[in-house]
């Protein structure tokens, strides 16, 4: 109960810093590398990004960097999506953008 009343006085107040709160909140959840690289996807789109075009170029990444049989990630978007949906627009046919 104590680390969730911290928790919530610790969300900052403004958009900007709260957006950077969470960014951290989830870096240390699902990985900083994926957490960049899923919201830099998504952001850079010219119209948004299909699930399976985010999961191919998220697998494109890992095969091409990984070394050793290694994977970059532990995570896929669909364990990321909860928490990116209130900051995602469902575009027409299925495509996830920022929200405008």
């Amino acid at each position: 109960f104590e680390r969730v009343s911290q928790y919530i006085k610790d969300i900052p107040t403004t958009i900007s810093d709260l957006f950077s709160f969470l960014l951290d909140d989830w870096s240390e959840e699902y990985g900083k590398m994926f957490v960049e690289d899923v919201t830099g996807l998504i952001c850079v789109s010219k119209d948004g990004l299909l699930e399976n075009e985010i999961n191919d170029l998220l697998a494109f990444k890992e095969e091409r960097d990984r070394g050793n049989d290694e994977y970059l990630y532990d995570s896929s978007f669909s364990r990321i999506y909860d928490s990116l949906a209130s900051f995602l627009a469902a575009g027409g046919g299925g495509y996830f953008e920022v929200f405008p």
